[in-house]
């Protein structure tokens, strides 16, 4: 098997929402890397996919594994990568104490270390806003996602923008103000459009009607 070619195939599926084949992937992966490259791919891919199942013991395993890993490297962008995904898995079972936890840690080294990397700033101010808006933290969560949309326009990745535009919608929906919920959605489902996510840009198009 060739490997990348098998990530790549993974990734495929995965995104076809066919997780149960994608993860057999992935496993087969993991199993015959032959470089730590590899491995990290797999083990990213292999976390999502538990992820997005609700696996939540074997999702964390995969991505705290890559914390370990990162930290023996010293590779200060692999672990707030790492801490990244054990936030969104945190939070995405809704254990926001340890989700908002691994953000700060994340949100300290990429101040510290990755003051350039916007990317990195833009999804982690976009999850730290879906932690406030879930607790009712209304304005932290406009806070947040306006960060997130400055920081993904710094950058010029259309899936950063098109995902603070979609939380600003989410957040205007929740005061009732529902012509700039709308109008926030429109412009998501363009950034995704533009940034190639079907999937995220037919979500986005159906949260604007």
């Amino acid at each position: 098997m060739d490997v990348k070619q098998a990530l790549g195939e993974a990734f495929r599926l995965f995104d076809e929402g066919k997780l149960e084949e994608s993860e057999s992937i992935y496993r087969q992966c993991l199993e015959q890397a032959e470089n730590r490259e590899d491995e990290q791919s797999a083990l990213h891919g292999l976390g999502f996919a538990l992820a997005m199942k609700e696996e939540w013991a074997e999702a964390l395993a995969c991505y705290e594994k890559l914390h370990s890993w990162a930290v023996e490297e010293g590779n200060i962008s692999d672990e707030a990568i790492a801490l990244h995904q054990i936030g969104m898995v945190h939070r995405m079972r809704g254990a926001y104490d340890l989700a908002k936890e691994a953000f700060t840690q994340e949100l300290a080294q990429r101040n510290a270390k990755l003051a350039e990397n916007h990317v990195g700033f833009s999804a982690v101010a976009y999850e730290l806003g879906l932690l406030a808006l879930t607790e009712k933290r209304i304005q932290e969560a406009f806070r947040y996602f306006e960060e997130a949309l400055q920081e993904g326009e710094l950058a010029g990745c259309s899936i950063c923008i098109g995902c603070a535009h979609r939380g600003l919608g989410q957040t205007y929906n929740e005061t009732g103000e529902l012509e700039q919920s709308r109008s926030h959605f429109i412009r998501s489902a363009e950034a995704f459009e533009k940034g190639g996510d079907a999937q995220a840009t037919a979500e986005a198009r159906s949260m604007a009607e």
